[in-house]
Formats: C-alpha cells, sequence, structure tokens
C-alpha cells in the first residue's frame, strides 16, 4: 500500500515537472519564434520586396567593383533558414566565405567558379551548394543574379563534418 502511494505521488510530481516544462518551452516558442504563430500572415498576399545594396567585404575582393544587391524574401519557421535573390553587376573576381550552408539557382547572367579544387561555371538553370566553413572564388563578367537558400546547420550535423574531415 505505502509503495503504490509513493508510486502516484512520484509519478504525480513527475507528470506535474514535465507539464510545467513544456508551458515553459511553449512560452518560450512562441514570444521567440514568430513562426510558429504567424504561419498564416504571409500566403496569398503579394509582397514587394526591393533589392538594397549589399556590398561585399573589400578583403574578398581580388579585382574590379562589383555592385551587389539583395533581398530576403523568406524566413523559415524556425529561422534556421532564409531564402531570398542577390545580383552582382561589374566585371570582378572575389572570394566569398560561407559561414552558413547556401544553395543557389542561377537565373540571369553567368559566373565561373573554384570551389572545392573544381572549376565549372554556372549559368541560367544552373544550380549548386556550398558549405559553411569554406570559400569559392567566383569571377563575374557582365552580371549574374541568383536565388538562395541559406541554412545554419545544427550542431550534429556540424560535429559529423569535422569528423568526416
Amino acid at each position: 500500500m505505502a509503495i503504490a502511494k509513493n508510486f502516484r505521488l512520484i509519478t504525480i510530481c513527475f507528470l506535474t515537472f514535465v507539464a510545467t516544462l513544456v508551458a515553459v518551452a511553449g512560452t518560450y516558442l512562441l514570444s521567440v519564434k514568430r513562426g510558429y504563430t504567424d504561419f498564416l500572415a504571409k500566403p496569398g498576399k503579394a509582397e514587394r520586396i526591393e533589392l538594397k545594396a549589399a556590398p561585399i567585404d573589400p578583403s574578398w575582393i581580388i579585382s574590379g567593383s562589383p555592385v551587389c544587391r539583395s533581398a530576403v524574401f523568406d524566413f523559415s519557421h524556425d529561422q534556421s533558414s532564409r531564402s531570398g535573390i542577390w545580383e552582382c553587376r561589374g566585371a570582378s573576381k572575389f572570394v566569398w566565405h560561407y559561414g552558413v550552408d547556401e544553395s543557389i539557382y542561377i537565373l540571369e547572367g553567368e559566373a565561373h567558379l573554384e570551389y572545392l579544387g573544381n572549376k565549372f561555371t554556372l549559368g541560367p538553370g544552373d544550380s549548386t551548394h556550398f558549405v559553411s566553413g569554406t570559400k569559392a572564388t567566383w569571377v563575374v563578367n557582365e552580371h549574374v543574379r541568383k536565388t538562395f537558400r541559406l541554412y545554419e546547420p545544427g550542431r550534429l550535423v556540424k560535429v559529423m563534418r569535422r569528423i568526416v574531415r
């Protein structure tokens, strides 16, 4: 009898603790991660997004005077990824350092790249992926416009990448 009573008390305490933890986590997510609550705010509505100046770090420029603009048009619900458009005009050569994973799709123009020992050209309809912690050399002859998706890999992914390298 005493064991059953103690077991019930422990179960009630445990369930109360779990419920409190869930309530605190839920409150945190609702206050910090707006995507969990405002997911219906954007669908079905036209939004005008203007490209804004997005200069390349001057220490990354090898030659030329690139004029770059970009705009982010979407964030994931947990803010771990964002999508947008980027363009570069003017003959230039620069090194881009990737702080997050990036997938791109070329809309207009052309870029010649050297990445992880590979040389290739990307034009309209081409896509590729870059990994955080790496860098690529870009050569733009006239202009290039791309869509991008930036993604912050989680800790586990970063640890696994270090092990594999």
